[in-house]
């Protein structure tokens, strides 16, 4: 999506720039800021997906996939670097991997629904998932678990699914 909007961006610029007629340039300066106004709040209201997880390639790859989706993602490479960063805006669903060094995925949904945060979260893990972890991650807020590798129909439902999570789905 930033890769669209650039190009609109140069090409809305480039546009203004050719308007030689004295009296054009300032609808031209206009209309750009208008554009440009109306780009920024668009990316405001896309969704805010977060991924935790330590790595490096799949935040990458999860990165790519989400924003090819029109949706703004940011990724962390631990619970604890999450926790300590500015939140300017609430994630409106979590990607969190159910081992990391440090705080697990799992810790760091418990701590978030008791600080009251309720996020719909989707564990994902290269582990697999047997009865104990399954049930460790169960909450009303708890939207689907995965298992690495994943299918992009798989993540893009659950992804689905999150953002028209209501406890008890």
């Amino acid at each position: 999506m930033t890769a669209v909007i650039e190009t609109i961006l140069k090409l809305l610029k480039s546009i203004c720039l050719r308007a030689q007629t004295p009296n054009l340039v300032p609808r031209c300066n206009r209309f750009f800021l208008s554009a440009v106004l109306f780009i920024i709040w668009v990316q405001a209201m896309a969704p805010l997906a977060v991924v935790v997880d330590d790595d490096f390639s799949v935040r990458e790859s999860l990165e790519s996939l989400i924003r090819s989706a029109g949706l703004e993602v940011r990724v962390f490479a631990s619970a604890e670097e999450f926790l300590i960063s500015p939140h300017p805006r609430k994630a409106d669903f979590l990607i969190l991997d159910v081992r990391l060094p440090g705080i697990s995925g799992i810790e760091l949904h418990r701590q978030l629904l008791a600080r009251s945060c309720r996020v719909p979260a989707i564990f994902i893990t290269a582990h697999g998932y047997d009865d104990h972890t399954r049930s460790q991650t169960y909450s009303d807020w708890t939207v689907a678990c995965l298992t690495k590798p994943f299918g992009e129909d798989e993540f893009f439902s659950a992804i689905q699914a999150a953002l028209k999570w209501h406890p008890g789905n």
